[in-house]
Order: structure tokens, then C-alpha cells, then sequence
């Protein structure tokens, strides 16, 4: 296989991890919470205060993709704006992928010239909508749900595991949402059942290194078991910055052509 075919395959691969690990994540209405002790109530708030002490994140990254690595580059606003470049080629781009504000996912193909673009609300994939939230949050350490960022502790359900860490969960009507937390409160991992799949994606971190916004993890890794096929989507971060102003690139360049992305992805699968 050329090396154009095979980064091809690698960076739809890519896309297609994140798209189908996302697709997942399902949302419904929550159950009414039970009271909680006005201490419980602080340690929640300074869980969820913990996990999103910033907006924006910068960093290169190193792509795993089952088994696969690719070098690159993302930058992040939360809930705002998610900006992916691919870069196996010593720093030079062969492939941009980004989500905008108004929920249109753009991926840019360097090495043939094209593009493709979908917007999210008109999707034929389950919860495509909500990628840019789940995406956001789940790269930068951050509790999310698909739909709406519960803020409040009376939302969370909070539980002392046997080893003295913590699980936060938050009860839907046919799933769960569990984060789990670390004796200092680190926020460590998350298994998120769906009704699209069997067993839960779990998304788990490790590497945490202090930075002026916290503790941060530097690996980040992904995986869902659909069928009997499981698919792995891991981010080793380098350098990161925090609360910067990231620039969003999101030009498309005017003699690129188009191509159909639902089309792309239904063929990787």
C-alpha cells in the first residue's frame, strides 16, 4: 500500500473512531436526584470545579488509532470550536478536520484536494449533534453530557468506591453516565453505557502533570466494543497551553473539490 493510501486509511480511521465512539453516547431525560448532605454537596462542586478550570486548550498530540499513530495538532474551546490537524509529515498538514460553532464538521484532504462537509443536525448518525460537547470535554478532562452541561451537584449521584476513590453518576432513563475520581479528586476515567452497544465506551487518563490551570492528563485513551469489533482512539498530548487564544483556521481552499463524507465513512466501516 502507498504511503498516500495508508495515511489515507490511518486518518479516516481516525474520524471514524471518534465519530462512532460519540454516536454512542446516548441522552435522555435524567431522574429527579435524591437530597444530598450540604458536605456532599461540596465535595461534588469541587469535582465538577476541578475538571473545568479551563476554555480553551492548544497542544501537539500524538494520535493512537487501533494501533496506529499519527502526529498532529488540536486546539480546543469547549463547547465552542474543535480544530484537528494531521501532521505525519514533519509538521506539514495532510488532513484538517474541525467542528464550528453552529455544528458543521469540515474535514480538508491536503494530499487530493478535496473536502468534505456535514453539517451535525442533519446527520443520518445517531447524536451527531452532540460531537463538538462530547468531543471538547472528553479531550480536555472535562465532565460532559451530550446535550446539556449539568452544572448543579444536585444532579450527580456520589458513591465511595472500595479502593477510597469516588464515582460521580448521572442516571438517565435507559443509560448511565459514571466519572470516576481519584483520592485527590482527580478526574481519572468514565464508563458511559448506551443503548448502541452492550458493554460501555470507557474513556480512562493517566500521565497527570501539575500546570498553572491544575492537574493535567497527558494521555488520554478511548474504547468501544461494538459487535465483535473494538475500536481504540488514544491522545498522547505534548506541551499543552491553556487559556490561550487559539486560532481557528477553518478556510477551505477555493480550488479543493467536494466529496461526500457520509459516503467516506460508510466505506471505512
Amino acid at each position: 500500500m502507498s504511503n498516500s493510501k495508508q495515511l489515507m486509511k490511518t486518518a479516516g480511521s481516525l474520524l471514524v473512531a471518534t465519530v462512532l465512539m460519540c454516536s454512542l453516547f446516548s441522552c435522555s431525560s435524567s431522574r429527579k436526584a435524591a437530597r444530598k448532605s450540604a458536605a456532599e454537596t461540596r465535595q461534588i462542586e469541587q469535582m465538577i470545579e476541578n475538571s473545568s478550570t479551563f476554555k480553551t486548550l492548544e497542544s501537539k498530540v500524538t494520535f493512537r488509532i487501533n494501533g496506529q499513530s499519527v502526529a498532529g495538532q488540536l486546539r480546543i474551546a469547549k463547547d465552542s470550536c474543535l480544530w484537528v490537524s494531521i501532521q505525519p509529515f514533519l509538521g506539514i498538514e495532510a488532513f484538517r478536520v474541525f467542528i464550528t460553532p453552529d455544528r458543521k464538521m469540515v474535514v480538508i484532504d491536503r494530499l487530493n484536494k478535496q473536502f468534505a462537509m456535514q453539517d451535525l443536525d442533519q446527520a443520518p448518525l445517531p447524536e451527531a449533534a452532540s460531537l463538538l460537547s462530547i468531543l471538547t470535554h472528553t479531550l480536555s478532562n472535562s465532565i460532559f453530557l451530550p446535550e446539556t452541561r449539568l452544572r448543579s451537584a444536585r444532579d450527580y449521584q456520589l458513591s465511595t468506591r472500595d479502593d477510597q476513590s469516588y464515582r460521580l453518576s448521572v442516571p438517565f432513563e435507559q443509560n448511565t453516565l459514571q466519572y470516576y475520581f481519584d483520592r485527590e479528586l482527580n478526574y481519572v476515567a468514565a464508563d458511559v453505557y448506551s443503548q448502541y452497544a452492550g458493554e460501555p465506551v470507557h474513556v480512562e487518563y493517566s500521565g497527570f502533570q501539575g500546570t498553572p490551570v491544575g492537574r493535567f492528563p497527558y494521555h488520554m485513551q478511548a474504547t468501544a466494543r461494538v459487535s465483535d469489533k473494538i475500536y481504540s482512539l488514544g491522545c498522547d498530548f505534548q506541551r499543552p497551553v491553556f487559556d490561550s487564544a487559539p486560532r481557528f483556521d477553518t478556510s477551505i481552499p477555493s480550488n479543493y473539490q467536494p466529496f461526500d463524507l457520509i459516503t467516506l465513512l460508510k466505506a471505512l466501516l
